[in-house]
């Protein structure tokens, strides 16, 4: 796998990264440097392949961004391993907007009550 960035302003927002004290024998790992990022437009690269995308906000560990076909998206926002996906809402279809009840498709929400409960990765 092609590493991955997201820059907003030319500033690198996350990566993956061989230079953390997580990563051994050089395998990249996931590094976030700004927990809590500026909505706006952002920049989503890995490898050739460079996506505009738009920052919404940070939400239970998740930065949430609308992609360029308008749906919105979780991308894992802690160091670590790197995993984004679509978010999903109560009937688990893609949506365009956060509302209660929303999740990361492919996590599992731990506190239905919690708002900012939107899904966790089990390994």
């Amino acid at each position: 796998m092609e590493p991955i960035r997201i820059l907003k302003n030319e500033k690198v927002l996350a990566e993956h990264t061989t230079a953390s004290p997580m990563s051994h024998y050089g395998q990249p790992v996931w590094v976030v440097y700004n927990d809590d990022p500026e909505p706006g437009k952002a920049l989503w690269v890995q490898g050739d392949n460079k996506v505009v995308i738009e920052i919404v906000c940070t939400k239970g560990g998740w930065l949430i961004v609308r992609q360029p076909d308008g749906l919105l998206a979780g991308i894992i926002w802690s160091d670590g391993n790197y995993y984004a996906n679509l978010l999903l809402d109560q009937q688990n279809q893609p949506c365009k907007d956060i509302k209660a009840g929303n999740h990361i498709k492919g996590t599992i929400v731990m506190d239905p009550e919690d708002p900012d409960d939107i899904g966790a990765i089990l390994h």
